[in-house]
């Protein structure tokens, strides 16, 4: 029976290759400068090199709890950030930047947020981008981000155990913790004054529900059991 992280090398290449490719189809690059986002195709050569970085993050850390991330689930996390595109950017020209700072941006194919990142490595913001660009230090730093989120979204289920009002999805800290790197631990577990989305919402939320589709497609390409098998609708 396979276990969460036994897979091919070669599939996962090819995983890798065809999610980038469904989403570029025959653009080699595709831009929106009004909003600040742009996304480029990538080629074998660089879906490669990618396995090897993501391959390597899924592998039992001391540090959080020796969480072992599954791999279909990180690159789902991966895929609906920037679909494999060391390269991506997005300015939130739209949304939380309609200053255009440099600052406001999320870059690189695990979309970090530079405002974040550059007070979190100690660095000025060129400093955090060129970081961000990086996929051999931005995966490792989005994986480490999500096995943090997994420990905030097995304690926070664990903190409303029993209240009947929490959406059922949400029993999953799978899903609960993609939910976090979208939204923040406090969009999603509120405050003292204002509930977050863990406790009012009705349904799974789109990006959730992405997820779920990008993870369960990996699964059937590399042949793996899904995280998110006891979840339905």
């Amino acid at each position: 029976m396979a276990t969460p992280n036994s897979y091919k090398t070669n599939a996962l290449i090819d995983a890798i290759l065809q999610s980038n490719l469904s989403f570029m189809k025959w653009n080699s690059v595709w831009a929106d400068p009004s909003a600040g986002t742009a996304f480029h195709r990538i080629d074998g050569t660089l879906a490669t090199a990618l396995a090897k970085v993501i391959s390597l993050q899924c592998v039992a850390y001391a540090e959080p709890a020796a969480l072992q991330l599954p791999i279909c689930f990180y690159l789902a996390c991966i895929a609906i950030e920037s679909r494999f595109d060391p390269q991506c950017q997005n300015g939130n020209f739209h949304s939380s930047n309609l200053t255009h700072d440099p600052a406001g941006y999320d870059v690189g194919i695990a979309q970090l947020k530079l405002k974040y990142l550059a007070p979190a490595l100690g660095v000025d913001v060129p400093t955090a981008n060129t970081y961000a660009l990086n996929p051999e230090q931005a995966l490792p730093y989005m994986a480490k981000l999500m096995r943090e989120l997994v420990q905030f979204a097995t304690a926070l289920i664990g903190a409303n155990a029993g209240d009947s009002a929490i959406l059922p999805a949400f029993c999953n800290p799978w899903l609960v913790a993609t939910c976090a790197y979208n939204f923040g631990e406090t969009g999603m577990a509120g405050t003292a004054d204002s509930p977050g989305i863990f406790q009012t919402a009705t349904e799974i939320p789109a990006h959730g529900k992405l997820v779920i589709e990008l993870e369960q497609g990996f699964c059937k390409q590399l042949g793996l059991p899904s995280v998110f098998a006891s979840i339905s609708g």
